[in-house]
């Protein structure tokens, strides 16, 4: 039987469905010519897109393994389209999201989102939260997102448009228990310093994750390129070099390490004094990791500005990512 969901990539899928399924039947249940079917299997599987439900009900898929079918097959289809479709593309991309969220992610956890890994609105006004103007009241949070955010992700939108994505953004994020306001602070925060908890879900939630993270890492790389030359785009480091890929899993550890632990979860408490006190009192252990990573810093000769919250001002967004150069 076929186990749709043990796939995270589309090739792999056609061609464990090539094997298992005869093609001339398959022809007849979907009535697609056998020439075409065969001419899909052979080289031209961004085909299936445009009868991705024909081949859902000839495969007997269920409607949650169907929906991961298509999800997979847009994932696929995406770079091979022009703009205009991708967006498109990426709109049901969503919309899928939206629908299988209830079964990846039962317990409502912000970490498991794949809502959260699909629109980077989401986790944006998360950052924002910590911004000193960020507004208390909700009606104002929408207005104030609209007129300060430079970048919205791939589906560019109007102004009005926007506002409409900014108050869907801010439900899920409350809804997902990602912010919450602190009476004590008097302001929203962030619940965890950390939202990508990638040790602890399970292998079906990784799968359906990695797959959505690909089309969302397409584009944010075409964002960053379209912003390459703006003010904007804050700075590039590019690096080549050779390595073993037997290495490979130790430098994807690494990177993990690097973006996960240094920079997303250490990186603020590192420089901004207030919030590194009020950590203190609620992780102590974790308090002193910070002190030990900035000891360590300081000893390697980096100078740390020591800021308080009204100098929260901006949000970054970062990407470390790997490209193969040899065949």
């Amino acid at each position: 039987m076929l186990n749709i969901f043990s796939f995270s990539s589309f090739e792999d899928l056609m061609d464990e469905i090539k094997k298992n399924f005869v093609q001339a039947d398959l022809s007849r249940k979907m009535d697609i010519p056998f020439q075409t079917i065969h001419s899909i299997f052979k080289d031209n599987l961004h085909l299936v897109m445009s009868n991705v439900k024909k081949w859902t009900t000839a495969l007997n898929l269920s409607r949650i393994e169907s929906l991961y079918f298509e999800l997979l097959c847009i994932i696929y289809s995406y770079p091979k389209n022009k703009s205009d479709k991708q967006e498109k593309l990426l709109a049901r991309a969503y919309r899928i999201a939206v629908q299988l969220e209830h079964y990846v992610n039962p317990v409502g956890n912000a970490a498991d989102s794949l809502i959260f890994m699909l629109d980077p609105l989401i986790g944006i006004i998360r950052e924002f939260t910590e911004l000193n103007a960020f507004p208390n009241d909700e009606e104002d949070i929408y207005n104030w997102v609209t007129d300060n955010i430079a970048y919205v992700g791939a589906l560019e939108c109007s102004s009005v448009e926007k506002k409409i994505r900014i108050k869907i953004a801010w439900r899920w994020l409350k809804e997902l228990n990602a912010v919450l306001f602190s009476e004590k602070r008097n302001r929203w925060v962030k619940t965890t310093p950390n939202i990508q908890n990638i040790k602890r879900t399970g292998r079906i939630n990784e799968d359906i994750k990695g797959t959505i993270s690909n089309i969302v890492h397409i584009n944010n790389h075409k964002e960053f390129l379209h912003e390459a030359a703006t003010s904007d785009f804050l700075f590039s480091k590019p690096i080549m070099f050779s390595f073993p890929m037997k290495s490979l899993p130790l430098l994807n550890e690494l990177c993990n390490d690097f973006i996960y632990e240094k920079m997303m979860k250490k990186f603020t408490y590192l420089v901004n004094m207030e919030d590194r006190e009020r950590l203190k009192e609620e992780d102590a252990d974790y308090y002193n990791e910070v002190v030990a990573y900035e000891k360590e810093l300081i000893e390697r000769g980096f100078e740390i500005p020591k800021l308080t919250d009204e100098e929260m001002d901006n949000c970054c967004h970062m990407i470390l990512s790997a490209r193969k150069l040899a065949k």
